[in-house]
């Protein structure tokens, strides 16, 4: 299948994709918890939600995909949405990742509005990086699942955007900074809820000192503090060798991370090996 102006859709290759680099270095804890992973047509209308705004499709089924597309333009349709060139407003195949809010185990989800999902097309775009492409098929290959639309425990981890997109936050300290934007793919799969949860840590809020406390954070093992750890030092690295050193901001980068890890400062400053005063 293809689209009008030539470009492939990734996924009617049949597989999700081949694993590759950009997924040695996933970063965050993350979300443990149950999802559903599909395809389907995004309609983007402000005030309208993606559970009314996303219409899945059986993959390689075309009898739901022509379904799904024409339910996905009729809505848009009904809101009159024009493109920029003032034709009607046609929606795009997708990949999503629908996180249950009522089935969230590794925090506390109480105050969402509703489920968290993640929405990728699957068209590629030589003008730009394809984030289903690079990230988040991959990552699914990877994992050997089967091919289709499905519910999964599993854990979503998110990395540092390839486009270099940011976005306005807040760091640890509530103070506004400029943030990378994150991709969220699937990193993990587990059998059940039970498997689930014996993966769920709990995380501290500070690190431990004195002689004899730990060294990593409550919740955490040893070693999965040491692999979480060594993701936060290669993200500190890599913003420092992107970076003139004369633009280098050593405090705004942990500011960042902090925020981007859900981690105070200090345990920002032991992973990256910077002293804290």
């Amino acid at each position: 299948m293809s689209n009008e102006d030539g470009s492939v859709l990734v996924a009617d290759q049949g597989t999700w994709g081949s694993a590759g680099d950009e997924l040695n270095s996933g970063q965050g804890f993350g979300y443990i918890g149950k999802c559903w992973i599909g395809f389907g047509y995004k309609v983007y209308i402000k005030g309208i939600g993606n559970q009314d705004s996303f219409f899945p499709f059986e993959f390689k089924n075309k009898d739901s995909a022509a379904k799904a597309q024409l339910e996905a333009n009729a809505l848009y349709a009904k809101h009159d949405m024009k493109n920029r060139d003032g034709e009607p407003q046609v929606a795009y195949p997708c990949f999503a990742i629908r996180l249950y809010k009522a089935n969230v185990l590794s925090k506390d989800a109480s105050a969402w509005l509703e489920d968290k999902w993640w929405v990728y097309p699957l068209w590629t775009v030589s003008t730009k990086v394809n984030l289903w492409k690079v990230i988040v098929q991959p990552s699914l290959d990877k994992l050997k699942l089967k091919v289709g639309n499905q519910e999964v425990w599993g854990q979503v981890r998110y990395k540092v955007d390839p486009s270099g997109k940011t976005y306005e936050g807040k760091d640890a300290e509530g103070n506004l900074v400029q943030l990378p934007s994150m991709v969220n793919y699937i990193s993990e799969v587990y059998a059940n809820e039970t498997e689930a949860k014996a993966h769920v840590v709990v995380k501290a809020d500070a690190p431990a000192s004195g002689s004899g406390k730990p060294t990593f954070p409550k919740g955490y093992t040893e070693a999965a503090w040491n692999e979480l750890a060594s993701d936060i030092k290669q993200a500190y690295d890599e913003s420092k060798s992107n970076t003139k050193p004369e633009d280098f901001n050593q405090q705004e980068v942990v500011e960042s991370l902090s925020a981007v890890y859900g981690l105070v400062v200090t345990w920002i400053k032991s992973a990256v090996g910077l002293k804290n005063q």
